[in-house]
């Protein structure tokens, strides 16, 4: 069984909801075109941080244009 603290949180697989579980906050992001002269053409970046509120939000979420 593990139970540890990782770069995002506490990974604890013996205390639940059942067996063999280890809920996490779900936090939402969106590629997103990169600014002028990154190296790359997208940035992926946070949107909703409902679920943990210490990650930092960057961007709105933008619509998808299809």
């Amino acid at each position: 069984t593990l139970k540890t603290e990782t770069m995002i949180g506490k990974v604890d697989f013996t205390s639940g909801p059942v067996a063999n579980v280890s809920p996490g906050p779900i936090i939402g992001t969106q590629w997103v075109a990169a600014k002028e002269g990154s190296k790359f053409p997208l940035d992926y970046v946070v949107t909703e941080n409902a679920t943990d509120p210490k990650v930092p939000v960057e961007a709105k979420l933008q619509p998808y244009n299809g």
